[in-house]
Order: structure tokens, then sequence, then C-alpha cells
């Protein structure tokens, strides 16, 4: 709809890899996927309509996200 958000995420399918630990945009380079292979890979991602991840680049800025806490009770479960 028009006026709202989108957020997009664009896919090679046809390229394979497999994954490294510097592929990895977290603190800790540990995954169980390290060293599988993929058969398509994240080429860009937009947020907002903002490019914020290229490729051949990596991200262009710092985090532009909200920290989301859960807000149930234990008592609401």
């Amino acid at each position: 709809m028009l006026g709202l958000d989108a957020d997009i995420t664009l896919l090679d399918p046809n390229q394979a890899y497999v994954l490294t630990p510097e592929d990895l945009y977290y603190k800790h380079k540990l995954s169980a996927y390290v060293g599988r292979e993929f058969q398509s890979r994240v080429t860009r991602t937009l947020l907002r309509g903002r490019t914020i991840y290229e490729l051949n680049r990596g991200f262009s800025e710092q985090p532009s996200g909200r920290f989301l806490t859960n807000q149930t009770q234990a008592g609401e479960l």
C-alpha cells in the first residue's frame, strides 16, 4: 500500500557459496551452518527503502532498528 514501509531482501538463486565465520555479522563467530554450502546468496537488503546491505560492500551504516523486549508477564501465559 502507498505510504507504508517495505523491507526487501534480494537473492541471487545461482550464487552458491560455503558459509565461513567471516560471513557472520555477529559477535560470536560460531554457527552450526559454518562449512555448509548454500545454493543462493543475499546480494542486497533494503530497510524502509534504504539500502542497508550489499554483498560487495557489507553494511552501509550503524543499525537503525529498535530493541524489542518481551512485555509478556509470567502470569499472562
